[in-house]
């Protein structure tokens, strides 16, 4: 959060990174979080598409600063657009009739991970993270022909598990600062599969949207309005990540992450969205420095965490021999209030994209805000 890292890292608070269950022992009170995000993409054009979405709903729960259980629930995919041609004319039979068509998605895949950590030696911490993949989604083409609509849907259903392995140790120092390093490798357990529903083209007489077989036409019974097929190995993933965390002194540190996805997306053209765009691959290099903010601040300025970082990212794309690379600045504020270490995230960050996609550079934009609230759980208190 704030340098440009993928999770792996601790930036939340010194050895403590949301995503990384190896460092939630690390926590002294259970923590529940959650934010939202968006992003802006602004061609040369200037004409920008914005989206913003819910980031995580997250418990963590530190048990005897030795171990540690999670639980969050948080979106994958994002599969939200809508898209409206101008107006055209037909001529037909000597009449003009004017139409326009409108295509529209909603829904997506989410995630609910359930992760714990445990110590595998004095300096070494290891974890596991299953990630139960599901959701669905629906996209329509509208044809609208002089105020009647014809409509053709198609409805995708997902599932899918995975598991992702992570290790970190704190047993070696560069020079006299201490150096904490972090990796973790995930795979399917069950490759994501899909099945889809595809409605036939219907004349929506009533205008709701949906098939009525008493007042839309072409009449069709439950089985004869609908083909239903099913698609297994859609996606089975491989990723890896490595990193370090250098402490140097007065809270500050500096970190770094590369990461590699093979995504080995398996998905037929025509269950493919808009452009159809796949990813076979994802590259990931940053760098960044945190000034952590002091553990008995004496000035306003030292409760906050200032982060900083620089990332690269390369994406290999099905179907074109050029790689998108997309590099930019990362920049996160965290302000810690409360005796059990209550937290509000800001980050942003502003990249510029090029590649097969378009002709010209694109500028990203990206933000995130998170609150983080902290309690004694699991605590036996003495009876007065």
């Amino acid at each position: 959060l704030g340098i440009g890292s993928t999770g792996l890292i601790p930036s939340h608070f010194p050895n403590i990174s949301l995503d990384n269950p190896n460092t939630w022992h690390n926590s002294k009170f259970a923590l529940l979080s959650g934010g939202f995000g968006g992003e802006t993409i602004i061609p040369n054009s200037g004409l920008a598409n914005t989206i913003v979405d819910l980031s995580r709903i997250q418990l963590i729960l530190p048990v005897k600063g030795k171990y540690a259980l999670g639980l969050d629930l948080s979106p994958i995919t994002d599969g939200n657009y809508w898209l409206k041609t101008i107006s055209s004319e037909l001529f037909v039979s000597d009449d003009t009739l004017t139409s326009f068509r409108e295509i529209e998605g909603a829904g997506g895949i989410n995630s609910m991970r359930l992760s714990f950590s445990f110590p595998l030696t004095e300096y070494e911490q290891n974890g596991l993270a299953i990630h139960i993949l599901f959701g669905s989604s629906r996209h329509n083409s509208i044809f609208d022909i002089e105020g009647t609509e014809y409509i053709y849907s198609r409805h995708l259903s997902y599932s899918g598990l995975s598991l992702v392995y992570y290790l970190s140790s704190s047993r070696y120092k560069f020079k006299r600062y201490p150096i904490n390093l972090h990796g973790s490798i995930g795979f399917s357990l069950s490759p994501l599969k899909l099945k889809s529903i595809q409605y036939h083209l219907f004349e929506d007489a009533n205008g709701n949207g949906y098939y009525d077989s008493f007042v839309d036409s072409p009449y069709m019974t439950s089985d004869d309005s609908r083909i239903e097929s099913s698609y297994s190995d859609v996606q089975n993933p491989f990723e890896i990540k490595i990193g370090y965390d250098l402490e140097l002194e007065s809270q500050l540190h500096l970190t770094g992450e590369i990461s590699y996805l093979n995504a080995n997306i398996e998905l037929p053209n025509l269950l493919r969205p808009l452009n159809g765009t796949v990813y076979n691959s994802i590259k990931h290099v940053n760098f960044g420095a945190i000034k952590f903010a002091r553990k008995i601040p004496r000035e306003w300025y030292q409760y906050f965490h200032y982060r900083a970082g620089l990332y690269l990212d390369q994406r290999s794309i099905q179907g074109y021999g050029e790689n998108l690379v997309e590099t930019g600045l990362s920049l996160g504020l965290g302000f810690r209030f409360g005796f059990t270490n209550n937290q509000i995230d800001l980050a942003y960050s502003n990249g510029s994209r090029k590649g097969p996609l378009s002709t010209t550079n694109e500028r990203i934009e990206r933000f995130r805000i998170q609150v983080t609230l902290g309690d004694i759980w699991f605590v036996k208190r003495r009876a007065r």
